[in-house]
């Protein structure tokens, strides 16, 4: 490993951001500790849709975490609506969490509209496959998010085999949300691999098949 990497890129001049104080120090230690390294370069736009993938496990959440606390990055990442209970919800409340009642997704997308226009610059983190297990398709409530929004759609990708959460270039949306969704799965080959191969989403697995088998990821100072 070269220990001369970055552990974590710069905050671009759009982003919107807040101070952690101890507790970002705390993550940044913890990713040391892990292991783990943020990779990339975060776009200069004030609108954007982070999609994350492959969600396979609740330690993607846990990284998830850890990466905006280390960056100071103020995205609100959505979450099941049960963890914003309790001292734990009032934690995520703080860091800009969104709770998501599934049985009322048009009401979420409404909420979520509302923040994009409010706000000079936000950024949301989503999980498009909605599921931590086999699900069968991609969700494209994303796109349509970030179509109202004109925000940009960025990937990143969590990579279990070498320890990176990856940062990719941003997408830019057209009015084709299948066609925006093919080349967001194509970002996933040599950059994502999940914590369970096992309960990947059918679109995550067809995106990593590569003559019958699933493509690991690549190391980047290999």
């Amino acid at each position: 490993m070269n220990s001369n990497f970055p552990v974590h890129p710069e905050l671009s001049d759009a982003a919107p951001r807040f101070n952690p104080g101890i507790i970002g120090a705390l993550a940044r230690r913890l990713l040391r500790i892990h292991g783990w390294r943020i990779v990339g370069i975060l776009p200069n736009h004030r609108k954007v849709v982070m999609a994350g993938f492959p969600h396979t496990s609740n330690w993607d959440g846990y990284y998830a975490i850890l990466f905006v606390l280390a960056l100071g990055l103020r995205i609100s990442l959505i979450i099941k609506k049960s963890w914003m209970d309790g001292a734990f919800g009032r934690f995520l409340a703080w860091m800009n969490f969104i709770g998501v009642d599934r049985k009322n997704p048009a009401g979420f997308a409404k909420q979520v509209a509302a923040e994009f226009n409010r706000q000079d610059s936000f950024w949301l983190g989503v999980t498009p496959e909605g599921t931590r297990t086999n699900a069968s398709e991609i969700k494209t409530g994303f796109h349509r998010i970030a179509r109202a929004a004109e925000a940009v759609i960025v990937p990143v990708c969590i990579d279990f085999d070498n320890k990176y959460i990856r940062v990719l270039p941003a997408l830019e949306t057209t009015e084709d949300a299948a066609a925006d969704t093919k080349r967001l799965l194509a970002c996933l080959p040599g950059n994502a691999w999940p914590h369970h191969p096992e309960k990947l989403s059918g679109p995550a697995r067809e995106a990593l098949t590569e003559n019958g088998e699933l493509v690991r990821a690549r190391p980047l100072d290999s």
